[in-house]
């Protein structure tokens, strides 16, 4: 199955950050995180490695990338050879436990097949400390979100469920969300861009995808409506100490 994330027409658009809301969400975050100098930090599905560069660079963290794919990894490190990028998978992540200070997982939740065994893993590298950041697609109406499993292409938008169910999940990987942030605008702003670029939103589906699935996918989407959120969580013995 083809991989949104993978293809040239969506990066043209969001540059080496593939997400809505790009670096600023990112610093966002972190202004909720109050990370010591020189913390460890893991970005999982980092991709060709924006985040990790931004963490390095303009925070001066200790900052590792983890993602499943060759083709963004081989990118990344010939973009910026001194960054750590590994490939492997969020369900198994090859660090100690408690290696980390803080963990971003930024619109790759909703792209696996297993998100609870995933948290587990997250949960397991961070230390006592430490706090997820995840940001990703949501299903706002999940009445309607039902048929977007089957969409014909890899994308965030394809695994979208409940706000509740996210934080279902969290918490059952031994974890507590603390903050809950609809960013959905983003996530209309990059369907501008998109819209901008293309000419219509059929028109990049059509460009990203196989020929004939682009109007199936349009339609899926905008009766889902999907929204956009930022989460941060910490270990549940924390919010006892």
């Amino acid at each position: 199955m083809e991989s949104l994330y993978e293809s040239n027409a969506m990066r043209a658009v969001t540059g080496p950050a593939i997400r809505p809301g790009g670096l600023a969400l990112t610093e966002r975050a972190l202004t909720f995180c109050h990370l010591p100098a020189g913390a460890r930090v893991l970005d999982v599905g980092c991709g060709v490695g924006a985040t990790v560069e931004y963490l390095c660079q303009e925070h001066r963290y200790a900052a590792f990338g983890v993602d499943a794919s060759s083709l963004l990894l081989k990118e990344g490190i010939e973009r910026r050879p001194n960054l750590a990028l590994l490939q492997g998978t969020a369900e198994s992540l090859s660090f100690l436990d408690g290696s980390f200070g803080a963990l971003f997982c930024e619109c790759v939740l909703s792209l696996l097949h297993d998100p609870v065994s995933a948290l587990r893993e997250f949960a397991r590298v961070l230390n006592p400390e430490g706090v997820l950041i995840l940001s990703d697609v949501y299903a706002r109406m999940p009445d309607e979100a039902s048929s977007l499993p089957h969409l014909p292409v890899r994308c965030c938008i394809k695994g979208a469920v409940s706000m509740r169910q996210i934080i279902a999940w969290v918490e059952e990987s031994g974890l507590t969300a603390v903050i809950w942030e609809d960013h959905s605008v983003l996530l209309k702003k990059l369907a501008a861009q998109l819209i901008f670029s293309f000419g219509s939103l059929n028109a990049f589906w059509a460009n990203a995808c196989s020929e004939g699935v682009s109007e199936a996918i349009q339609e899926t989407v905008t009766r889902a409506k999907p929204g956009y959120y930022l989460l941060i969580a910490q270990r549940k013995e924390r919010d006892h100490g």
